[in-house]
């Protein structure tokens, strides 16, 4: 029995001379950091007025589904029927093997995020196959495909996608991955407004991305590489621009929002 115990480690369950659990990225930084002295009172939230700039604005933020049940009933509920659904369903059936040991560099499943940026497409009545791509849009950058780990797109993995979403979504994808995502890209495509229908589309996967990250404030546990390119107060604008051409005046007021709380933090 001892034995056994010293090989689940010190806590019981965790791998020898290894905690029982990890925390990822900065939440291992704010746990590690020194708590208060001893015998200070814990420190609550700070009055609205201490707070720099508008508290709380992350309310304004609509509801964004989080898991896959969330989707299917916002769906039904916005008058999209029931063969969307079904495609949605068939959409995350892939997404689910591909990303259920992935997680956001807040420690966030991965499969929330795809949820999220599915669900603020669908909130403007986006097309089924920009939801459904949604639900892939990190497919080949960061999906675990089991025949293939490499962070690329092939053949093979393109078929998988197209099965799952047909022809369109699945180019959708692929776009996706093929646009860098920069401060250059930003100034690029906030120079004109005029697009193609694709680009628009893959435009919309892009800041629907940005906002499901912002929204729940999940962008000040992850890295700083993922948060830089919104925490120049240039990019932020830029984006607000991008996202009153695309046509979604949900995802425009709700990113314009949640930019101006990152910003507030930053």
């Amino acid at each position: 029995m001892a034995a056994r115990a010293r090989r689940r480690g010190a806590g019981g369950t965790g791998p020898v001379g290894e905690p029982a659990s990890r925390a990822p990225g900065a939440i291992t930084r704010i746990l590690a950091a020194p708590g208060p002295a001893a015998g200070a009172a814990p420190r609550g939230p700070r009055p609205a007025a201490a707070c720099r700039g508008p508290a709380q604005r992350l309310k304004s933020v609509s509801h964004i589904a989080q898991t896959n049940i969330q989707l299917y009933e916002q769906l039904r509920l916005s008058g999209y029927d029931d063969a969307a659904v079904v495609a949605a369903a068939r959409a995350y059936a892939l997404a689910q093997p591909l990303f259920s040991a992935r997680f956001r560099g807040s420690g966030r499943p991965f499969l929330c995020h795809l949820v999220g940026t599915a669900s603020v497409l669908a909130r403007d009545g986006a097309s089924i196959e920009e939801v459904t791509a949604g639900l892939l849009h990190a497919a080949y950058d960061a999906g675990l495909f089991g025949y293939d780990m490499h962070r690329t797109v092939s053949p093979r993995k393109r078929a998988a996608v197209r099965e799952a979403v047909g022809e369109a979504g699945e180019a959708l994808v692929a776009a996706y991955t093929a646009l860098p995502w920069t401060g250059s890209t930003l100034e690029r495509l906030a120079a004109s407004a005029a697009r193609s229908p694709e680009e628009r589309s893959v435009l919309r996967l892009r800041l629907a991305n940005e906002l499901d990250d912002l929204a729940d404030g999940g962008l000040r546990y992850t890295g700083r590489e993922k948060a830089s390119l919104v925490d120049d107060a240039s990019h932020r604008a830029k984006l607000v621009t991008l996202a009153q051409q695309v046509d979604m005046p949900h995802l425009a007021a709700d990113l314009e929002a949640a930019l101006a709380s990152h910003g507030d933090r930053v």
